[in-house]
Formats: C-alpha cells, sequence, structure tokens
C-alpha cells in the first residue's frame, strides 16, 4: 500500500471517512464488516461505509496477480539455427546478456543459462532444452525465460505440448518472453501468449503456401527448381532446363515397365543392365530413384 493512500483508496474518500469518525485503519483490515467496532458519532453510516471499504478491499486484490514477493527460480534459455552463429557466439551472447537483464529486473534467481548451438526449432527434441525441461520436471526450476517464442519452437503442436506438461494451469510452470513481454503468471499473459502462437503459426502457413506457389510457377515456366532432375539439363543461362533425349528415353522405358506390372526393384535392375546412368553418374540404379521419377511423371499427368 502506497503512503498517500490508506487500503487503496484516495485522499478525498479517506479525508470523509475521518470526518464519520470512522477510525481508518479500521478500512484496510481483512476481517469482514461485522466485527468492526463502531463509534457512536457513525453508527448510522458506518455500516454502508464499511461495506464499500470492505468491498473495495476485496476488489483490489487481484487474485490472478502474479506473486513478486518471493524470488522465482528460472532457466534461461538461449538458441541459435546454425553453427556459424554459435562459432560467432554474437547472437547467444546477445540472447544471455537480455536474460540476465530480465531476470535481475524482476528479481528472478537465474539456476542455469542452457544453449543449444545450431539446433533447430521444428522439433523440441534438442539436448539444451531437453535438459531445460527435465529441470522443470524435477522441481530444480520454476520457470523458463527465452528472449523470444521462436527461440522454443515454431510449431503450434509443439507449443500444445509444452502448454499441456509445463506452462498450463495444471503443470503450474512460468514462461517469460523477453521481446514478447509476456508472463504466464498473469492472465494477459497467458492470452498474449495463446494470440501469438496463433499468430506465429499462420505466418509460417501463409511464407510456406508463397514459396510452394513460386516453385510451381518455375517449374511451370521450365525453370530449375533445386536439384536437377533426371530427364533434363540445365541450359547456358543457368536457369532454363532442356529436355535430355537419352534420359527422357530412360523414363519411357520406365513408365512403361510398370504398367507391364514389374516391380520397382526389377525395373531397377533392368536400368542397370542397359547401362543407363542415374543424374548423378551412378551406374546402378535403386528402387527409390525409380519411385522419385514415377511420382513426378505421375503428378506431371
Amino acid at each position: 500500500m502506497q503512503s498517500t493512500t490508506v487500503g487503496g483508496l484516495d485522499k478525498a474518500f479517506t479525508s470523509w471517512l475521518t470526518a464519520q469518525s470512522v477510525q481508518v485503519s479500521q478500512v484496510s483490515q481483512p476481517d469482514p464488516p461485522s466485527v468492526h467496532k463502531r463509534t457512536s458519532a457513525s453508527k448510522c453510516l458506518y455500516m454502508p461505509v464499511d461495506i464499500f471499504a470492505y468491498w473495495y478491499r476485496v476488489k483490489l486484490s487481484d487474485h490472478s496477480s502474479p506473486d513478486y514477493t518471493s524470488c522465482m527460480k528460472i532457466v534461461l534459455y538461449a538458441r541459435v539455427s546454425t553453427s556459424d552463429q554459435f562459432d560467432h557466439g554474437v547472437s547467444l551472447d546477445a540472447q544471455k546478456a537480455k536474460l540476465e537483464a530480465y531476470a535481475k529486473l524482476y528479481d528472478l534467481e537465474a539456476v542455469v543459462t542452457v544453449v543449444d548451438a545450431g539446433e533447430s526449432a521444428k522439433s523440441l527434441n534438442r539436448p539444451g532444452l531437453q535438459r531445460a525441461l527435465a529441470m522443470l520436471s524435477s522441481g530444480e526450476a520454476d520457470g523458463m525465460a527465452v528472449v523470444k517464442l521462436d527461440r522454443l519452437t515454431r510449431s503450434i503442436l509443439d507449443w500444445q505440448t509444452l502448454i499441456d506438461r509445463y506452462f498450463g494451469d495444471r503443470a503450474g510452470k512460468q514462461l517469460f518472453s523477453v521481446n514478447d513481454s509476456i508472463d504466464t503468471r498473469t492472465a494477459g499473459g497467458r492470452m498474449c501468449l495463446n494470440l501469438l502462437l496463433v499468430v506465429s503459426q499462420w505466418e509460417r502457413e501463409v511464407i510456406a503456401e508463397r514459396t510452394r506457389q513460386a516453385l510451381q510457377f518455375k517449374i511451370a515456366s521450365g525453370q530449375r527448381c533445386g536439384k536437377l532432375r533426371f530427364g533434363y539439363d540445365l541450359a547456358s543461362d543457368g536457369k532454363t532446363l532442356v529436355s535430355n533425349a537419352n534420359e527422357q528415353r530412360a523414363i519411357d522405358l520406365i513408365v512403361r515397365l510398370r504398367a507391364e506390372g514389374l516391380s520397382l526393384r526389377k525395373i531397377a535392375s533392368k536400368l542397370t543392365l542397359t547401362g543407363i546412368a542415374t543424374k548423378e553418374g551412378s551406374m546402378v540404379w535403386s528402387h527409390t530413384a525409380v519411385s522419385r521419377i514415377l511420382q513426378r511423371q505421375n503428378k506431371a499427368a
């Protein structure tokens, strides 16, 4: 409670209570109105004032607010996606500096700093993250802090796993994100977390959708897209695909043999015997290579 107010009440209301001969200290007592003593000068006014003050005090006690009086033990978690970033150390050092400053600012006890170097966020199966989560499960730490949510994962399914097992109401562990201003000790922090996860997943799917459309356009335009496919060579411009006659005849043979009912392994054996080289220059064919060619042909049909 601030010194300028009593029980969270402003000066004007406090002065009015004093004028009615009501002890101001009574307003902030934790007991219900019925146990307060009355003064003779305020018998007719005391009850409504008492009830209002008691209601005001209860209203101010927000049970959803975090308890900042105790020092919570947390794990600081940092991740970079490439070994190059780890070798230079710039990104990791920046993350650790932010996390340590955040913990100090909010009186959080950093038990340990865990780092995943050169690890993708596509999976939760990362050595550092598994160690941090194990500390949450064992009770060595009560929460985890990250610089940004994508340091943990980019998958909405993985996030659901983390929330169910660690950061949800039942699990009781807390999550702090510096850049996203998230503190799951509060209802607002939990709401922001859920909203950001939905938006993040949507953004990722939109990017993937646009990438697929761009690749399909390049393929339809006869341009190279990724690895050079069997049946084509690269033109002098380095972009356009031109048909390779010998490889196209091999593709026709694969399609015909498959239509005759031959298995993928038998087709691969026949290609090896005929001396037709794969795109990598190997004279030995595998059934998986035959399968990929047939799948591309089916898609193009």
